[in-house]
């Protein structure tokens, strides 16, 4: 008996898979695994980029698209951070104050949470920066505002409203952080200068004494301008900040700089490459009556649906992307082998383990029909070949040569030429013809033969 070599392992650490990231016009190589576990954004991409092979090669990169005032050097920063993290190694000691501004921004972009925190700490040091200053303070507000960080804007409020500031903002700056927001800093140094009366406290909170008024959870209804191609929206801002992380954090932004506010200054969506606005429309007809818990509309065609699946598998809405599986799995099309295509394809295109099986389980069964050889090969090589192998691993029921094999063949005498002969009961040929034996003809089932692609989706 031979002694069983045991079976080789990956490193849970130390085993560095890559993907290849295009940024404007440079070529990055990096560790997957940070970017894929730790911000949903690149994870719901991730399963998408993997079935097409994007990412393997600098032939075929994923394109980053970056925020509107990010750079190639901002994603460098972000990158000088993530990879010793990803071996779970200190963060570089050079970072300048720039430098973790740009991880603060791409963090905050693509809800790198972790990193985001970690940015939001190193900033928070003066860093070698004069903190009793007005361009310091100045500096606080301008970036407590544009990344949502609430004790810098107060930091940078308080400071530029004290009375011991030696060295005032010059105006223009003053009214850069908006006309109300400077009245309100000269309004409060007045009572220093004037009156030497305690200011007004910045954290307080000014109540009436009438009960103050309160929102409805539900039927609030925030609104949003969206410009999709040459196309304004405004639809419902809950939903899409409640759920999915990549418009939750890319909401403290507009919020900050008032993007999406009117149709003046709307947030312009980038659209995944096959998506258009009548893609966003359909979205848009769910997310209405859901945002006020109402039942989705009953007239979305099989077509809306697919641009309902389009687009919450691209931007991380897993609640529509369940409802668009389950409204898309219903079907009264006769299960032929162009059904059958239609699903494997779509499954692949959104990956759907669900509609890929039932793909591959109908175009390998011999009682559907053989596909065109175009629309075979159209499937790759290897998936055409690996269906080719498991149909001709099945009996094929054909007069005069049923393949049963000779094990299970039942037979009868049959008078033939003067001679009793043996033959098949079956099929009325020869016993001797019936030369396939049974264990040549056990065919592996589909989910190993398909294991490299099936094992990287998760049934949903």
């Amino acid at each position: 008996m031979a002694v069983g070599v045991p079976v080789v392992q990956r490193h849970d650490q130390y085993y560095i898979e890559t993907i290849v990231y295009q940024v404007e016009n440079t070529l990055f190589r990096v560790p997957s695994r940070y970017f894929h576990e730790k911000s949903e954004v690149f994870s719901g991409a991730s399963q998408i980029s993997t079935t097409r092979g994007e990412g393997s090669s600098d032939d075929n990169p994923v394109k980053l698209v970056l925020p509107q005032d990010a750079n190639t050097n901002d994603f460098l920063q972000l990158v000088r951070v993530i990879c010793p993290l990803t071996l779970d190694l200190p963060v570089p000691t050079n970072l300048s104050h720039t430098n973790w501004i740009s991880v603060l921004k791409l963090s905050t972009a693509w809800c790198f949470s972790d990193l985001r925190k970690l940015a939001i700490t190193k900033l928070s040091g003066s860093d070698g920066l004069d903190s009793s200053g007005s361009e310091y303070f100045h500096e606080r507000i301008e970036l407590g505002r544009r990344y949502s960080v609430k004790s810098w804007v107060l930091e940078g409020l308080e400071g530029l409203s004290a009375d011991n500031d030696t060295n005032p903002l010059p105006l223009e700056k003053l009214e850069a952080l908006g006309l109300r927001t400077a009245m309100r800093l000269v309004y409060i140094k007045n009572f220093h200068l004037t009156f030497k009366l305690k200011s007004p406290d910045l954290r307080q909170n000014m109540t009436a004494s009438v009960p103050a008024a309160q929102r409805h959870d539900q039927y609030y209804i925030e609104t949003i301008v969206y410009q999709v191609e040459n196309t304004l929206f405004r639809v419902p801002s809950r939903y899409f900040h409640e759920k999915s992380e990549a418009f939750s954090g890319a909401s403290q932004i507009s919020k900050a700089s008032g993007e999406g506010s009117s149709d003046n200054d709307p947030v312009k969506l980038a659209l995944p490459q096959d998506a258009n606005t009548n893609d966003f429309l359909q979205l848009a007809r769910l997310i209405y009556p859901l945002t006020v818990g109402l039942p989705p509309p009953t007239d979305l065609s099989r077509a809306d649906w697919t641009s309902v699946l389009k687009l919450s598998t691209a931007w991380g809405f897993r609640d529509l992307r369940k409802l668009a599986i389950a409204e898309l799995s219903k079907s009264d099309s006769p299960k032929d082998s162009e059904y059958f295509l239609e699903r494997l394809e779509i499954g692949r295109r959104y990956s759907v383990k669900l509609w890929i099986l039932e793909g591959l389980r109908g175009l390998s069964s011999t009682s559907t029909s053989l596909l065109p050889l175009e629309k075979l090969e159209a499937l790759g090589l290897k998936t055409a070949m690996r269906l080719l192998y498991i149909r001709n691993s099945q009996p094929a029921n054909t007069a005069g040569a049923c393949r049963t094999a000779r094990e299970d063949v039942s037979t009868t005498s049959s008078y033939r030429n003067g001679y009793y002969i043996t033959v098949c009961s079956r099929c009325n040929c020869p016993v001797t013809e019936h030369t396939l034996r049974k264990d040549l003809m056990q065919c592996p089932p589909l989910e190993t033969i398909f294991d490299d692609e099936l094992s990287m989706l998760e049934m949903e």
